[in-house]
């Protein structure tokens, strides 16, 4: 039978609409999601470690005769087009019919080279092969060390589709046997048939008999466009959506994330437009193409501005700036940290693929005492790429513990991630950390000697002025945290926490706390409890013991959290390990008014930062804060 388009009954099981939540995940960011997927796939199919994987997109152009099987997929377009009560789903349908009808049709051949191809048994619905074409859910690597977990990358060429259709083919070698095959996949909604069966939205280009793939032992076999010139495979968009500056967007989208990969000479990739100009990305080109989004605006939501400072530091010829470890559980990891005036103090995360996972990771955020600095973690072991792997979310973009399904490999998770946070800001601590001079505060001397870079006023009686003739006392009410009428227990949201109008994001420094603002019920709308004079001194070098001082200005029961308080004013609960009244991650204290109190606490993990007392009326849920210096 000859080949052409095939949409499978549906048997009278779900009836599929338009709305597809894998091509919807990458709407938003089209190209950034295409290449991104894309060159993972490619580089998780390399040949072998030394082996250099060439991906190339080239925008093309093909006659509608030229178009496999168009009358078949014009005639499923039609009958979805009348089926469909949808407005999204009738515009699409309208302006697909067109592009079908039109002498030329825009296509983007995206080929790779230096890969084993798309090789498994469709038969026995195994392999890379299976998994592309018709897996749902279905990752098409599953090794240890592979970029892909989800299997819904390979939605991603349907988002830059206007036909939502891709064609795919490779070609590999098995022996001394070549291996030819190509397939058509069109994602688009249930309609009826000529017999009014109604089927899948899913329909398939090959053998109607089965959905089968066309498959030869020669390249005459497969259709012209879609051919592999060398071992690799193709992916075929035809109505590719042409917005401006299209290829420079899908440019800064390689170059910002996998420039590790392309500097340590493992991608290479080309950007051809319909006029045969082509954007050469390799290790000769890297720097240049770094620096040119690094001055541009160009889609900054979804480009990594900061991959010029981390590109700098992998190359950084200072040999303390590079550290490496065998770490107990993740083994073998990697550490550049390049220090200099307006770097962004923020570390990349990468994998074995060299694709960076994120620079925005929750644990790795406030550096306060740390100059400026730009640092990239690379784990290159397949023990720790399993667990890296297990944790990263689907958008490819943050680790997340929580995510395994296993107890067993959570708890393994969230202990490699505490490993990870800890030996970078160890080295970040090492090679950024401020200079810091020796200083003896005597807490009891600040009666005084007023601290400058506290909230309290400077001490003196009201109308007393300095020399210069300024008031040195003037006497302002307490700033209370109003109550939000709209907050209820158990509330999670931002804000209320800290300062004033302060925010908190759920904390992320050494992983101990919420830092959600509350003494962990979640409320804020109880009253404050007013302290002044908080002074904070640490008893130990180390940090994990420090006593705290400060003067309540009401008497009763109240209950001391302390925090970190970060850059940009938020604050982070820090984990309490002994203290006397210590019950439930907070400090029960009797006060009286105006008389000062001195606590000795020990932390769980040493702090060198900036630290924020928190006071709370006892079983009530809300608090004032004083940011003090150390």
């Amino acid at each position: 039978m000859k080949p052409d388009w095939f949409f499978p009954s549906n048997n009278g099981g779900a009836h599929d609409g338009f709305n597809d939540a894998g091509i919807e995940t990458y709407t938003g960011a089209r190209y950034d999601g295409l290449a991104r997927e894309i060159i993972q796939n490619s580089l998780d199919a390399t040949v072998d470690d030394e082996s250099m994987v060439t991906v190339e997109f080239d925008l093309v152009k093909i006659s509608r005769e030229e178009f496999p099987g168009k009358d078949a997929l014009l005639r499923a377009m039609k009958r979805c087009m009348e089926v469909s009560n949808d407005d999204k789903a009738k515009a699409f349908f309208e302006n697909a019919i067109q592009e079908l009808g039109r002498k030329e049709i825009p296509c983007l051949k995206i080929s790779d080279r230096g890969t084993t191809g798309l090789r498994g048994d469709y038969c026995k619905r195994e392999g890379k092969w299976h998994a592309i074409t018709k897996g749902r859910g279905i990752s098409a690597d599953k090794s240890e060390t592979s970029g892909g977990s989800f299997g819904i990358g390979k939605n991603a060429p349907f988002a830059v589709s206007s036909l939502r259709t891709v064609f795919y083919s490779t070609f590999y070698k098995e022996g001394d046997k070549s291996v030819y095959r190509a397939q058509g996949k069109s994602i688009l909604m249930s309609h009826a048939t000529s017999d009014g069966e109604y089927t899948q939205a899913t329909g398939f280009y090959g053998h109607p008999n089965g959905c089968l793939p066309i498959e030869g032992n020669a390249s005459g076999d497969i259709p012209k466009i879609l051919r592999p010139e060398k071992q690799g495979c193709v992916v075929f968009v035809p109505g590719f959506i042409i917005e401006p500056q299209w290829r420079k967007k899908i440019m800064a989208t390689v170059v910002s994330n996998f420039f590790c990969a392309i500097s340590q000479k493992k991608l290479e990739v080309l950007i051809q437009d319909e006029k045969g100009d082509i954007e050469e990305i390799d290790l000769k080109t890297l720097g240049d193409c770094l620096q040119e989004i690094s001055d541009s605006e160009i889609d900054s939501e979804i480009v990594q501005h900061n991959a010029n400072h981390y590109y700098r530091a992998m190359q950084s010829t200072d040999e303390n700036a590079y550290r490496e470890a065998e770490l107990p559980i993740l083994g073998h990891c990697k550490m550049w940290v390049l220090v200099g005036e307006d770097l962004p103090k923020r570390v990349a995360l990468l994998r074995k693929t060299g694709m960076l996972i994120t620079d925005d990771q929750k644990g790795l955020k406030r550096w306060v005492g740390r100059v400026d600095f730009a640092g990239v973690f690379l784990c290159d072991s397949a023990k720790g790429n399993s667990l890296l792997r297990d944790m990263e979310n689907p958008q490819h973009n943050a680790f997340e513990p929580d995510r395994p399904t296993s107890l067993e490999r959570r708890s393994q998770c969230k202990k490699a991630l505490q490993e990870l946070l800890k030996w970078i800001r160890e080295n970040v601590d090492i090679l950024a950390k401020l200079e810091e001079t020796e200083v003896t505060q005597i807490d009891e001397l600040s009666a005084f000697f007023p601290d400058i870079d506290s909230k309290e006023t400077v001490p003196g009686d009201e109308g007393e002025r300095d020399i210069e003739g300024r008031p040195l006392y003037s006497p302002k009410p307490i700033k209370r945290a109003k109550p939000r009428a709209d907050t209820e227990e158990g509330d999670d949201s931002e804000g209320g926490a800290g300062d004033e109008g302060g925010e908190s994001d759920g904390g992320d420094g050494d992983g101990s706390g919420e830092g959600d603002g509350s003494d962990g019920s979640g409320s804020r709308t109880s009253k404050p409890v007013a302290i002044k004079n908080a002074r904070v001194v640490s008893a130990t070098p180390e940090g994990t013991r420090q006593t705290v001082h400060f003067t309540p200005m009401k008497s009763g029961d109240i209950k001391i959290s302390l925090a970190i308080m970060g850059d940009d004013g938020r604050t982070e609960k820090i984990a309490i390990a002994d203290a006397k009244g210590l019950r439930d991650g907070m400090i029960s204290v009797s006060a009286k008014e105006n008389e000062r109190v001195s606590l000795d606490v020990t932390l769980e993990n040493s702090v060198n930062d900036s630290i924020v007392v928190h006071a709370f009326e006892k079983n009530k849920k809300n608090f004032s804060d004083e940011t003090t210096t150390k």
